[in-house]
């Protein structure tokens, strides 16, 4: 289905552009889209999941983080990096799915909302070591913290120094 979308935007002369870090989108006076990863270079060791885009919104001096389906290398790469991946709201990447590198990701982003989108909440896995546990445990403490299967859909809005959430259930 990509192929094709790809082929006819091509045949109808629509330019295509592949989003890399370090390129941005100013969408009013207000609100700003960055696009965090994948890097420039492009590399062949990273998996599909691994060139998810991951872009910070912000509007009004506050920002959500939007990580698509991000592994544990584009993890361990953006971490390394903290102060250039800060936002208020995060949406865990991967659905929230276990990764080494996820403490030290959500921790760089210093967020005080963390949002997981996925059919089910996440959990650590059957072979979760004590760090996993822990990491989950801290997750419904530590932030203001929303998940599709409790809350069904989410809001965020972001604008005039403001965040709301607002959800289905609560």
């Amino acid at each position: 289905a990509v192929s094709e979308l790809m082929q006819m935007l091509d045949e109808r002369g629509v330019e295509i552009v592949r989003l890399r870090a370090g390129m941005s989108v100013r969408l009013d006076d207000r609100t700003t889209v960055e696009v965090l990863w994948p890097s420039e270079q492009m590399r062949d060791d990273l998996s599909v999941n691994d060139t998810s885009l991951v872009l910070r919104i912000s509007c009004d001096g506050r920002s959500i983080l939007l990580t698509g389906d991000l592994d544990a290398v584009g993890q361990g790469e953006l971490a390394a990096s903290p102060g250039a991946l800060a936002a208020d709201v995060l949406v865990l990447p991967h659905h929230g799915g276990w990764e080494r590198t996820l403490p030290k990701f959500v921790s760089a982003v210093s967020c005080e909302i963390v949002l997981v989108s996925s059919s089910r909440a996440p959990r650590p896995p059957a072979e979760a070591t004590a760090e996993a546990l822990e990491f989950y445990k801290r997750l419904k403490t530590s932030y203001r913290y929303y998940s599709t299967p409790w809350d069904g859909w989410i809001q965020v809005r972001l604008g005039r120094g403001g965040i709301s959430v607002r959800t289905m259930l609560r």
